[in-house]
This record gives structure tokens, C-alpha cells and sequence, in this order.
């Protein structure tokens, strides 16, 4: 029984860690393309952060009136990150699963 838990609790560091790195990684290039599209169009201090919910924007109002501030979009990517995380390591199990009872039957 302790083995089991023991083992949970390191899935769910690993599937945490993961989902982290992920999320870093698709909120930065949220940032790049947010940031390369309004240089393109000319509006170039303003981009947004945040894939699928942007939770955070900055804009320039005037010259030298820069405006900036977080949505509630942040948890979300945060949860969104996790699930599709576990979501391929569940498939992954599952196809190991099977692919390794194919090779048994064999």
C-alpha cells in the first residue's frame, strides 16, 4: 500500500514538473508571436501573453503612456498545461500497456 502512494506521489511531481515546463514554454511563445505580430503591424509595444487565455497585456496609450496588467486567465493555462500533460501520460501508459500484451500474445 505504501509502495502505491509512494509511487502517485511521484507521478504527480513528474506529471507537476512537466506541466510547468509546458506551460513556460507555450506562454513564451504566445509572447514571441504576440510580440513579432505587432512589430509587423506597427504596434509594437503592445502584445498579450497567455495560450488559450491571455492573462497578461501591455499597450501604449500614448507616447509615453504605457499601460500593462493581468487577466484572470492565468489558473486557467495552469490547469489547462496540467491536464493536457496528463492527459499524454495516461495515453502513453496505456499504449505501452497495450503494445507490450501485443508483443506477449505474439
Amino acid at each position: 500500500m505504501e509502495e502505491k502512494f509512494i509511487e502517485m506521489i511521484k507521478n504527480f511531481l513528474k506529471i507537476s514538473f512537466y506541466s510547468f515546463i509546458t506551460f513556460c514554454v507555450v506562454n513564451f511563445l504566445s509572447l514571441i508571436i504576440s510580440t513579432i505580430t505587432n512589430k509587423i503591424n506597427g504596434t509594437f509595444p503592445n502584445f498579450e501573453i497567455g495560450f488559450p487565455f491571455t492573462f497578461y497585456y501591455q499597450f501604449l496609450m500614448d507616447e509615453n503612456d504605457l499601460h500593462h496588467g493581468f487577466k484572470k486567465g492565468l489558473i486557467g493555462n495552469v490547469l489547462f498545461s496540467f491536464i493536457i500533460v496528463f492527459l499524454y501520460f495516461q495515453l502513453k501508459t496505456r499504449n505501452f500497456k497495450l503494445t507490450t500484451n501485443n508483443k506477449q500474445h505474439k
